[in-house]
């Protein structure tokens, strides 16, 4: 039954008047929360270098001992993610977008990608498509300044714009996006099943092609690099995913002369890792000034070898 033109006025009057009466409780709650959560400027602001994969580069990955061990200059910011997902989708596409300066005065810039195969798979029941999730689910450490970054809930606590200022203070996150671990849990009872589970994952051609394309747009603005990042050897032990069609849209990426590959796959031992496939943050540091230093060398190598005008 449509409503009538009478019901049609005092709604549309209700929900002014809700929105009026709600609005300067969240402009309150809003500007308190902008000059006490240190993290909220950095998601604000596009950024020179990025750092972007799933949430193994979120602790790997240090933008600061990266920056310092690489003598680059600008800003870096790891906006990598989690939430159990296949991060190469078009949410994680549409941040990166989002956040790269597109005109920056910081030259070389660096864009360090995750190379996993299981990042560019569909849906299964470790790893949800985020098509099917709110933003919010997907629990974003960097994101668009936007009322779901103040509204968003953060594993079962009250949403940030409703409880106390600064509540990813002491979350382990640093205000560049990366996670620092500094405490240690068992590997997984159930690590075959666990690990298993992994390994039915299905290629989804449209992930490859617009991996692809943010390759492009990347290299248009900088260099990529494309990391295989550490893998526990307890499950190094159980194989490898084997994933001709992901791997085969890396290493197509891999044919652009501004695409290099580092392989650390290798790299520690099971004393660095958090859990069963996080590193722990001092790990993380010191993973991120090799990659730094191999980054500047690759970078010196390719300026000696460009002719001068």
């Amino acid at each position: 039954m449509p409503f009538s033109t009478t019901q049609t006025r005092f709604a549309k009057r209700l929900l002014a008047l809700v929105v009026v009466a709600y609005a300067p409780f969240l402009a309150y709650k809003s500007a308190h929360i902008l000059t006490c959560d240190s993290i909220y400027p950095a998601t604000t602001s596009r950024h020179d270098h990025l750092a972007i994969g799933s949430s193994k580069m979120q602790s790997a990955l240090s933008p600061a001992d990266f920056m310092s061990a690489s003598s680059l200059t600008g800003d870096f910011q790891n906006i990598a993610i989690t939430g159990g997902v296949t991060p190469y989708g078009p949410l994680l596409l549409r941040l990166a977008r989002n956040k790269v300066r597109g005109n920056s005065t910081h030259c070389p810039r660096v864009f360090i990608l995750e190379y996993s195969s299981g990042l560019l798979c569909s849906k299964n029941r470790l790893a949800k498509r985020e098509e099917d999730q709110s933003i919010h689910e997907l629990w974003f450490q960097s994101m668009n300044p936007n009322l779901e970054y103040l509204l968003r809930p953060r594993k079962g606590e009250p949403a940030m714009a409703f409880s106390h200022p600064g509540s990813l203070e002491n979350s382990g996150y640093e205000r560049n996006g990366w996670f620092n671990r500094t405490r240690k849990k068992p590997i997984k009872s159930n690590l075959a099943q666990w690990h298993e589970e992994r390994m039915t994952k299905t290629y989804d051609p449209e992930r490859g092609e617009a991996f692809l394309t943010l390759v492009d747009e990347l290299t248009a603005l900088g260099d990529v690099f494309l990391v295989r990042l550490p893998t526990r050897k307890e499950v190094r032990d159980l194989g490898s995913l084997k994933n001709t069609p992901a791997d085969s849209v890396f290493q197509l990426a891999l044919l652009h002369p501004k695409v290099q590959f580092f392989d650390c796959h290798t790299w520690g031992d099971s004393s660095d890792f958090a859990d069963t496939n996080h590193l722990l943050g001092k790990s993380g540091r010191r993973l991120s000034g090799e990659i730094g230093r191999e980054v500047m060398r690759i970078l010196q190598e390719h300026e000696r070898a460009t002719p001068q005008h």
